[in-house]
């Protein structure tokens, strides 16, 4: 019998020397509600990369490549991404950036 549950991730300031890696584990459906980031620094456009790696072997296929966020501005993402086993999703920035990231989802275990 499946089960769900509602889960978050965040990772604060520095995404640029350690990415923030969601990996879906072995017999699950990640539904990614949302996810929010926001520039910390004050700097002007920082950049984010954010994008998928299907099953952790592939091409990266890319939701936002080079995306700026202003200084003090956040950016909210709020369609429904669906990832299922092995696949991850990966949030990354420019050098130097300070961008805080929070990711909900619905974990549903098959």
């Amino acid at each position: 019998m499946a089960s769900q549950a509602w889960k978050s991730v965040s990772a604060r300031g520095d995404i640029n020397g350690t990415p923030l890696v969601l990996t879906v584990a072995s017999s699950h459906v990640y539904l990614i509600k949302s996810f929010i980031m926001t520039e910390q620094a004050g700097q002007t456009d920082e950049t984010v990369d954010v994008f998928i790696d299907d099953g952790g072997g592939g091409a990266d296929t890319y939701i936002y490549q080079d995306f700026a966020i202003g200084a003090k501005e956040t950016f909210i993402h709020n369609d429904t991404l669906a990832l299922e086993a092995s696949d991850h999703i990966t949030f990354t920035s420019g050098a130097a950036c300070d961008i805080d990231v929070f990711v909900s989802y619905l974990d549903i275990t098959l």
